[in-house]
């Protein structure tokens, strides 16, 4: 089932709708603790006895990069009348921030450090911050899954620049990879960019150890290009 519309609403929950959770039991200390908090629906699913649960994850839950099949991420089930709507933000609105990366190899914990960072810090709800790792096809399908106005992929890179460089480019502005190293950054947009139609890369010139203003200096550069990229979308565009 991919939506529900709840009795008197005239509104629909789907996947990727924001809502605010109000338990209608309250309990036990799980739904005090949950109630007013907001969260992203994850699913919708109908049992056979005919009963509606919307299955949402918390704003701001890290457990949510978990992937697709969620074993071990936080999820809850709700009455679509426990939920309440949050406007403000339609399809095709929202920023991935995806970052990519093998944490085992020297320098490719870059991009998870850079979320990690932004997740310590308040910003747009119209901004998803997600680290994949290695789970590229996790990442690709979240992309087919919903519909977002722009992704940005954060990533460590080997472009021969200085240690902890950062570099920022379109993806549709690159026809040919110029590195192995670039090879699968340069196949990883292409898949995206079948389901999106934004795509950019920020990648960090790998630095020993990570220092922090080589962290400090991508997110400086992350928060301007998020910054750009909703005020343009918001701009009324001319006649």
């Amino acid at each position: 089932m991919s939506a529900v519309e709840p009795a008197g609403r005239g509104v629909e929950f789907r996947r990727g709708s924001r809502v605010r959770l109000r338990p209608a039991q309250r309990a036990d200390i799980v739904d005090l603790t949950l109630s007013g908090r907001t969260a992203r629906v994850d699913r919708v699913e109908e049992y056979e006895d005919g009963r509606i649960h919307v299955v949402v994850a918390l704003d701001g839950d890290p457990a949510c990069d978990l992937g697709a099949m969620s074993q071990i991420g936080h999820r809850f089930f709700f009455a679509p009348e426990e939920l309440e709507p949050i406007g403000g933000e339609q399809d095709g609105s929202a920023v991935l921030v995806a970052a990519v990366g093998d944490a085992f190899v020297p320098g490719g914990g870059f991009g998870a450090s850079v979320v990690e960072r932004l997740r310590a810090r308040e910003h747009r709800h119209d901004v998803r911050l997600n680290d994949f790792g290695i789970r590229t096809s996790d990442l690709v399908r979240a992309v087919a899954d919903e519909d977002f106005h722009a992704v940005l992929l954060v990533c460590a890179l080997r472009q021969g620049r200085r240690p902890g460089a950062v570099s920022v480019w379109e993806a549709a502005a690159v026809t040919t990879p110029e590195s192995d190293d670039a090879a699968f950054v340069f196949a990883l947009t292409r898949r995206l960019q079948r389901h999106c139609g934004r795509v950019l890369v920020l990648a960090g010139e790998p630095a020993r150890g990570g220092a922090a203003e080589h962290l400090d200096e991508a997110v400086r550069v992350l928060d301007t290009l998020v910054g750009d990229i909703t005020t343009a979308r918001q701009a009324p565009t001319g006649r």
